[in-house]
């Protein structure tokens, strides 16, 4: 059983899921999701790069889970 997180990032909050997978079924185990603060995606861009970094910083501490070898989904459009 193979164990997977990912991390998306976009629509101004980030959002991480893990799930655990067998050839019969894919199993959500955890969801956590936090909204970035004000000005730090600009136009789809980081436009605080400190901010980001505090921000992703927390996330990761308040989530509950490990974030190490996570896939990323990047929509800083969305």
């Amino acid at each position: 059983m193979a164990k997977r997180t990912e991390i998306y990032i976009g629509g101004g909050e980030l959002q991480a899921v893990t799930w655990r997978e067998t050839e019969e079924e894919k199993r959500i185990t955890g969801f956590f999701a936090m909204p970035l603060p004000e000005g730090c995606i600009v136009n789809g861009k980081i436009g605080d790069r400190h901010r980001f970094a505090d921000a992703v910083r927390k996330f990761s501490g308040e989530c509950g889970f490990s974030l190490e070898r996570s896939g990323l989904v990047l929509d800083l459009e969305g």
